[in-house]
């Protein structure tokens, strides 16, 4: 039976809403069953591709579409075990077990350190119920900054100095509310100020920074204290917060030391590749496109170096990254841009490459605590 018939049995047999609502399945098929569990757990744990175009209900149908053609091709697979022996599913799990080994590593080192007391939750809700709107000088080098908080501090009006910044213009201010900032301790920062006043140079991995605040705005209620669940966002957004500072400090010392040695020629002739398929396939480029790099394209890519595809992307210590390791991961993860021009794609595919290294290390850590022997490790990959 081919693919698409399979597919074809699969929609037409999709119980009604009313169906699921009696047996929590969301899809019944021959063979068998998702549940209204299984389907949350995966919609929210799996990374998939989503259509910009599409409401919330529509990409839920697609990826509901998706499970159940998972499902039978895994059916099929117990059948037809030849055609599904390929080394990439093989990958494919790979990558799929290092996550669940990854968010081990969080449940075991970086959760149990997220307690936000009553005090800091209160704090929150309070900065919440405010929308600042702030002028700001930024400078990538540190010198200038100071040069600039000099001047300031001197006399020179901030406008001024923002207007030689901004080509003679002033912008509209920026609003800021609580959450838009990674860094608490700079939000902290800007709710301290009073109307008119400027921060000291503040810097962050990207730039170097001075905020003045231009006025503030009380709102109606606290739209962020309860979500329709009776959940609390806020205390979920503190939590999120101290996660990315702890996670950071342990990436520095998991990650301080390691040196990673790039084969930059075969990256580079990756990069042109993906330009030469996007070219190909999707034809002149529109001011509003969004191009996503689909399993043709990665198809492509694998043909285009079938005879290197074993070949060394990347090595860092004892960490080596193949060419058939990243196409692996960029199925998994997603490869987007918004246009396919030559900087783009080079700081597309050298992010990725950046994220797969540390991912592959962290997960080397998960092993090495013999993470992935847990059972909610075990019981995952079961699922797959």
């Amino acid at each position: 039976m081919s693919f698409k018939n399979i597919f074809l049995i699969a929609v037409l047999t999709i119980v009604s809403s009313a169906i699921c609502a009696q047996t929590n399945n969301v899809a019944t098929f021959k063979g068998g069953t998702i549940s209204e569990r299984e389907f949350k757990l995966r919609y929210e744990l799996m990374p998939h591709l989503s259509d910009p175009s599409a409401d919330d209900a529509e990409e839920r149908s697609n990826f509901l579409y998706s499970l159940v053609a998972e499902y039978l091709l895994a059916k099929e697979s117990e059948i037809n075990t030849t055609a599904f022996s390929d080394e990439r599913i093989t990958k494919a799990l790979s990558v799929l077990e290092k996550m669940f080994v990854r968010d081990a590593l969080y449940k075991q080192v970086i959760e149990p350190k997220l307690n936000i007391t009553p005090k800091e939750i209160e704090r929150a809700k309070e900065k919440s119920k405010t929308k600042l709107f702030v002028h700001i000088l930024s400078s990538t080098d540190s010198s200038e900054i100071y040069t600039v908080f000099a001047q300031l501090q001197k006399g020179v009006p901030f406008d001024s100095l923002v207007k030689q910044q901004q080509g003679g213009v002033i912008p509209d201010p920026l609003m800021i509310t609580f959450g838009t900032l990674r860094e608490e301790w700079i939000e902290d920062s800007l709710y301290a100020l009073k109307k008119g006043a400027y921060t000291n140079p503040i810097s962050n991995e990207y730039s170097y920074f001075i905020f003045k605040l231009i006025g503030s705005e009380v709102t109606q209620g606290n739209p962020f204290e309860k979500n329709p669940t009776g959940a609390e966002p806020i205390e979920q957004q503190l939590k999120t917060r101290r996660a990315q500072v702890i996670g950071s400090n342990y990436l520095i010392e998991l990650l301080g030391d390691v040196e990673i040695d790039f084969n930059i020629l075969f990256v580079n002739e990756i990069i042109d590749k993906t330009e030469e398929y996007f070219k190909l396939r999707r034809g002149a480029e529109t001011k509003d496109s969004t191009y996503y790099l689909t399993e043709e394209g990665i198809e492509y890519l694998r043909k285009t170096f079938a005879e290197r595809v074993n070949s060394n992307l990347l090595q860092s210590n004892d960490v080596v990254v193949t060419l058939a390791d990243y196409l692996a991961y960029v199925q998994f993860e997603g490869f987007v841009v918004k246009s396919f021009d030559k900087p783009m794609l080079q700081r597309a595919h050298r992010s990725l490459i950046n994220k797969a290294v540390d991912n592959e290390l962290i997960a080397r850590e998960g092993y090495r605590l013999g993470l992935n022997e847990l059972p909610e490790v075990r019981n995952e990959m079961g699922r797959w």
